[in-house]
């Protein structure tokens, strides 16, 4: 997936970025990440379905929870970085 030349990575970084700094603080109510998790989970899809496992497992871990922490959420997002820089990698 290309959008005015950025990679699929590219936009996937941005919208990490994005959630992050929307969600510093120490607790994050479940009810305003499931969105933007389900949204950075279909940019990760697009990049490979193993990109998008680190926010499949979040998200069911949250199923029951009501809350969040941004150290989670930032390790979470940190494996998909990860994951993303490995399929790239792969693609070369």
């Amino acid at each position: 997936m290309q959008d005015n030349g950025r990679s699929g990575i590219d936009i996937l970084d941005e919208a990490i970025d994005e959630l992050l700094g929307r969600f510093a603080d120490q607790a994050v109510s479940v009810s305003r990440v499931i969105n933007p998790l389900l949204d950075i989970w279909s940019l990760a899809r697009d990049v490979h379905p193993e990109v998008a496992a680190p926010v499949e497992r979040l998200l069911v871990a949250l199923n029951r929870r009501t809350l969040t922490s941004a150290k989670e959420l930032a390790a979470t997002l940190e494996e998909v970085r990860a994951a993303a820089r490995r399929q790239n990698l792969a693609a070369v």
